[in-house]
């Protein structure tokens, strides 16, 4: 899974993968699958490495044309295969791609970074100001001759 990898901190790991076959009525292949990763990667705001995991449960009907597609029962997506053959890996490498956040990052209260930058804005807080727009809801009682 080397398109997956290059999206990891580091390219170790197990995916559990169950795929099964439900039999169908409208004559298309269906793939059930359960899909299980736990993904090392940095979180984009404090840069420290973090575990994302995933639980996948992917339903698809195998499809040759777009036509196929239209024949799938409610909840499977169309699989476009050219050449009639699912090629199990990619298409489990696909899911995880698809399914891994674009901007992983820990939880804002389990953050390194995020407690940090609360803690500083904090302690830099500016002082409390006048508004000043305050004196012009005294003139506006006021008539002039």
């Amino acid at each position: 899974m080397t398109r997956l990898g290059d999206m990891l901190s580091r390219r170790e790991g197990e995916v559990s993968v169950h795929l099964s076959l439900p039999p169908s009525a409208e004559g298309v292949v269906l793939l059930d699958g359960h899909l299980q990763a736990e993904l090392h990667t940095l979180c984009q705001r404090c840069l420290q490495e973090m575990t994302v995991a995933l639980d996948l449960h992917p339903r698809v009907g195998v499809v040759r044309h777009q036509i196929e597609a239209e024949r799938l029962p409610e909840p499977y997506e169309p699989l476009l295969v050219e050449e009639g053959e699912v090629q199990v890996a990619a298409f489990v490498e696909d899911e995880l791609i698809l399914a891994f956040p674009i901007v992983p990052m820990h939880p804002l209260d389990a953050c390194p970074a995020a407690q940090h930058v609360q803690e500083t804005q904090q302690e830099q807080a500016p002082p409390a100001r006048d508004n000043p727009f305050a004196v012009l809801s005294t003139l506006k009682g006021k008539t002039t001759d």
